[in-house]
């Protein structure tokens, strides 16, 4: 599991985006966030939810979602969003310190 990996949850859900360091990751639990469909997702806010395309679906990153989810709630790999780790960082950026 690495930083900005995204997987399938288990069970129901969004999927979930892996915001966590890799030098943290032996513990049980990892912080993450939710990529809902864009579809579903009314009005982003423009630095805090940005927009991804993962297998020609477009999602939103909810930064504001953010949680500690347990290892065992991970299922699929899908991808990895490295190459967005700009913008991804900017998002929780402007999630903690507004700008």
């Amino acid at each position: 599991m690495h930083q900005f990996d995204v997987y399938r949850p288990i069970g129901d859900g969004p999927l979930l985006l892996v915001l966590q360091a890799e030098a943290i990751n032996s513990f049980s639990i990892v912080v993450a966030a939710p990529l809902y469909p864009a579809d579903d997702w009314h009005d982003p806010v423009r630095h805090l939810q940005p927009r991804f395309s993962i297998d020609g679906q477009d999602f939103v990153l909810a930064t504001n979602y953010l949680a500690a989810v347990s290892r065992t709630q991970f299922g699929e790999f899908l991808t990895s969003l490295e190459q967005h780790r700009a913008t991804i960082l900017s998002a929780l950026d402007f999630l903690f310190t507004g700008i």
